[in-house]
């Protein structure tokens, strides 16, 4: 169900969280320069304006999304993009609460609203996931509703916590400024 009514959102209207734009956080970790550009994965890609804008500073980068209308939008981006930007782009549509390990694991992963949409059921398979895949010492930055926003969905940080200890350390909460309440969340692999 979840899948149609993403599905739909993406075939018939502008969903409010494709702003476009890059959030101002992802911007200042691809300039922090003690960060080098290496492998991303960006988690629930949407239509790729995060995936292509990590690209753009030099990262392969690797966007999944569950509903085929926002990957074939995030393509079609991409075939616009230069060609040196679109050559460090793979968008697929998969399920992120079964990611498959990879053989190379990523230094970034990123999830921009995911997470937190996910049943809590699916949850526990999305964390398995991303901690196999992701690098000792890499990063990973979560976007997510606080339980104070309304309407749902939200979680709180004792339940992002639980998902992840001990794997992964949270460096820092940062408020968001979206206009409801929520939270940026870095975590380094451990």
């Amino acid at each position: 169900m979840r899948k149609i009514f993403f599905s739909i959102w993406y075939l018939f209207f502008k969903p409010p969280w494709d702003t476009g734009i890059a959030p101002p956080i992802l911007e200042a970790l691809v300039s922090d320069e003690s960060l080098k550009p290496g492998r991303a994965l960006d988690l629930g890609c949407g239509t790729g304006t995060n995936t292509l804008f990590l690209a753009k500073h030099g990262w392969e980068v690797q966007g999944i999304d569950f509903a085929p209308p926002a990957i074939r939008a995030a393509r079609r981006k991409k075939s616009s993009a230069p060609a040196d930007v679109a050559d460090r782009v793979q968008f697929r549509t998969g399920d992120v609460s079964k990611l498959e390990v990879r053989v190379e694991p990523f230094d970034l992963a990123f999830d921009q609203g995911c997470l937190h949409s996910l049943p809590a059921d699916l949850r526990a398979g999305y964390a398995s996931g991303l901690k196999g895949n992701l690098r000792s010492g890499g990063r990973y930055l979560l976007w997510v509703f606080k339980p104070e926003s309304s309407p749902p969905p939200s979680m709180a940080e004792a339940d992002i916590r639980a998902l992840f200890d001990p794997e992964l350390e949270l460096l820092s909460v940062e408020p968001s400024t979206s206009g409801r309440a929520a939270a940026w969340y870095t975590f380094r692999r451990t």
